[in-house]
């Protein structure tokens, strides 16, 4: 699923013990969280707060090749707009960097 779409957008998607993840905490997702607190389908908030030794293993994992970032597509800065469209289309999967 997109992370920019709500629960009750996807819910239909889920599978019948599906749980719906938000990073984004917002009055929406707290709502869906209580709502559904004794449903299947479940909707979660999870907030991530970053610890240097977590970072450290993420970076052996890369420097390993055991981890590794999906690029979509590279675009120089003359061509932001169409990065900006690529993002929009909800056809990208991966990131998309402009270089600076």
């Amino acid at each position: 699923m997109f992370g920019n779409q709500s629960f009750a957008r996807v819910q239909q998607a889920l599978t019948t013990r599906g749980q719906y993840v938000n990073t984004v905490p917002n009055a929406r997702i707290l709502i869906d969280s209580l709502r559904t607190l004794l449903k299947q389908k479940r909707a979660h908030l999870v907030i991530v707060k970053s610890r240097a030794r977590d970072l450290g293993t993420i970076c052996e994992w890369v420097e390993a090749g055991k981890l590794r970032a999906i690029v979509h597509g590279v675009f120089a800065l003359d061509q932001a707009v169409e990065a900006q469209q690529q993002i929009e289309s909800k056809h990208t999967r991966g990131k998309v960097i402009v270089v600076v």
